[in-house]
Order: structure tokens, then C-alpha cells, then sequence
């Protein structure tokens, strides 16, 4: 697979994730942040159109030289998706507030990066950063 395609890969695989997060928040977030979490998922969804776009349209959008530069990449991109990938088959595995947290610390790794070339990215990564600051607040 291309680089682009694994990149498209995750950023599914991170709207599962945070879908989940949102379908789970009676358990995760204190009662005042419930309706608002789920308010603003429902706002989300054309910034993960934006970024598809923007992977899958290739130079026209972002530079295979832009990617190679913020290490999303060959084996840069490598290191970053097995560690996502772990902490994804971990979270699943044994499903606790701790490994969720960690994985969406592997999420931001790759997410920050595409945040700083394709627009949509930096909103996926704001309400990330929300839904990971409520749960802290949870605990």
C-alpha cells in the first residue's frame, strides 16, 4: 500500500475511534460535557471528508515532499502506524480508560502532523484533544 492509503486508513480508523468515544460518553465524561461532545461529533464529519480529500487528491492538495517532511513517510510513517496499531489492538484487547488514552496520545502523533498541511485536520485534532481532556476530567 501507498503511504496515502495508510494515512486514509488511519484517519477511518480514527473516526471509529472517536465515534466510539462520543457512543461512550455517559461512562467517560462528567454530565455537563455529554450533550456537548455529542453536538460538536455531529459538526465533525466534513472535516474528515477534508482530509480524505486531501490525502487521496495527491499533490494537488499535499506534496508527497510535504508529507516526506513532517515524517509521514516511508519509515517514519512505519514507526508511527505500529505504535498506533499496538496501542489500537491493546485498547481493544483490554478496553480501559488508561490504554484509551494512550491510544489517542499514538492518534495525535499523526494527527498533529496532518494538521499542519490539510485543512479539516486541525479540527479532528481539536475535538480529539476535547474528548481526551474530558475524560482526564472524568477519571
Amino acid at each position: 500500500m501507498s503511504d496515502r492509503t495508510d494515512l486514509a486508513d488511519f484517519m477511518v480508523s480514527v473516526k471509529d475511534i472517536l465515534q466510539q468515544v462520543v457512543e461512550w460518553r455517559d461512562l467517560l465524561f462528567r454530565e455537563e460535557l455529554r450533550e456537548p461532545i455529542a453536538d460538536a461529533w455531529r459538526a465533525m464529519h466534513s472535516a474528515f471528508d477534508d482530509v480524505r480529500l486531501g490525502l487521496v487528491e495527491g499533490d494537488e492538495v499535499v506534496s508527497e515532499q510535504a508529507l516526506e517532511r513532517i515524517g509521514l513517510t516511508g519509515k517514519q510513517l512505519d514507526l508511527k502506524l505500529i505504535g498506533f496499531n499496538g496501542a489500537w489492538d491493546k485498547f481493544k484487547q483490554w478496553g480501559t480508560v488508561k490504554l484509551l488514552k494512550r491510544l489517542l496520545d499514538w492518534i495525535d502523533i499523526i494527527l498533529g502532523s496532518l494538521a499542519s498541511l490539510i485543512p479539516g485536520a486541525d479540527a479532528i485534532e481539536e475535538f480529539k484533544d476535547a474528548a481526551k481532556q474530558g475524560i482526564e476530567e472524568g477519571e
